[in-house]
């Protein structure tokens, strides 16, 4: 299944939450790749990754965000979660706007901060 790396960085980083979006297994490392199919490497053994990143770039052509516990094989999508990160702003929503958003994603219908009730962080 497709998860949005967008919300896996938030539940994480925010509500310090390592479970998979999907099955709510602990994941305490995850990778991060832009697309699936022929873009993407197969990787069928993980232990590979160094057991002790550092930040940026890593063995093996991949980029590690600490903070999130993330690899990323793509630069691009490195850069916009790091960047993501530094800013720490997050949408507050309602229980029924999270199930909306959940399911459609953000729109104009989702409102302003102070239309929805809450305010970014």
């Amino acid at each position: 299944m497709i998860v949005c790396s967008t919300c896996v960085v938030r539940l994480r980083f925010v509500l310090c939450d390592p479970r998979c979006c999907i099955c709510k297994t602990e994941s305490p490392v995850i990778f991060v790749t832009k697309a699936l199919g022929d873009y993407t490497r197969t990787i069928n053994d993980f232990s590979t990754f160094p057991s002790a990143p550092k930040e940026g770039r890593v063995a093996g052509g991949f980029w590690y965000h600490e903070d999130t516990q993330a690899f990323f094989d793509d630069l691009d999508q490195y850069r916009m979660i790091k960047a993501m990160y530094i800013h720490r702003e997050q949408k507050l929503y309602t229980r029924a706007q999270l199930n909306q958003h959940i399911h459609t994603g953000d729109s104009e219908v989702d409102g302003s901060e102070s239309e929805r009730g809450g305010s970014s962080t």
